[in-house]
């Protein structure tokens, strides 16, 4: 399955601050504190990725609402936004109830499900956007999603990903819920797992730090936690006001 060059005409990510855009926080707030905040966490998984000499991680949770796709999404828009001629790759994994699409506001008659199936090929899966970002998102849901990622097709998408992106970012289902990460996560390169602040439990925590494979885990992200008194001061400046406030145009 040769994976050719994705084209056509970019789309353009919104800006709009409307009901999924916390999921694009890095492109709408590019200056704002939760952007910094996955800016920064995107150079540190770089430079872990790098010493692992790999490319791919897969982001997931324990359960669902805790953050996992707007982790996704957020990493892969800040991976972008400190790259200046390499692509990045955000793959929506989660076939089961996929949500990447949606938080870009895409509908597309093409994705990764179709890819798997070797209905389609991995470019025609490929949404491309101005913020040097490629989206697969999915298409079509699978319920019994397990079957399609037990494939030896998943491990060549992985590889063709890859060797095309300088990182691919994976949106994967809960890790306590359905045993689709477990069967992704030996074809990545690294796994990290989201918990939200207040919300996980800790026996779930645990439970997740049991299943995922050690040897690939490089960590935990806590979100929705509350920033430090000094974070919050600094960025009620009027930088952040005059930043926020603008319109910039592209990368």
């Amino acid at each position: 399955m040769e994976a050719k060059r994705p084209t056509g005409v970019p789309i353009r990510i919104s800006k709009e601050r409307d009901r999924d855009w916390v999921s694009r926080a890095v492109w709408v707030a590019r200056s704002g504190p939760h952007a910094e905040a996955f800016r920064y966490l995107a150079l540190r998984i770089g430079n872990e990725l790098e010493s692992r000499s790999t490319s791919s991680i897969l982001i997931t949770s324990a359960l669902p609402q805790e953050g996992k796709t707007l982790t996704a999404c957020n990493l892969a828009l800040a991976f972008a936004s400190l790259s200046t001629t390499e692509r990045v790759a955000l793959v929506d994994l989660d076939l089961r109830v996929p949500r990447v699409g949606a938080a870009f506001g895409l509908r597309p008659r093409v994705g990764i499900v179709e890819v798997l199936a070797r209905d389609a090929s991995l470019a025609s899966a490929a949404i491309v956007t101005d913020a040097l970002l490629d989206i697969y998102p999915v298409a079509t849901r699978r319920p019994a999603a397990h079957e399609l990622l037990s494939r030896p097709e998943l491990a060549d998408v992985v590889k063709q990903l890859e060797a095309r992106y300088r990182w691919v970012v994976c949106d994967t289902g809960p890790a306590l819920l359905v045993p689709d990460v477990q069967i992704i996560a030996p074809h990545v390169g690294a796994c990290m797992a989201v918990v939200r602040a207040g919300r996980t439990p800790r026996s779930a925590l645990e439970e997740l730090g049991k299943r995922l494979p050690r040897d690939r885990m490089i960590g935990f992200f806590l979100n929705d936690a509350r920033p430090p008194r000094h974070t919050r001061r600094y960025y009620r400046s009027a930088y952040y006001t005059a930043d926020t406030d603008s319109d910039e145009d592209g990368k």
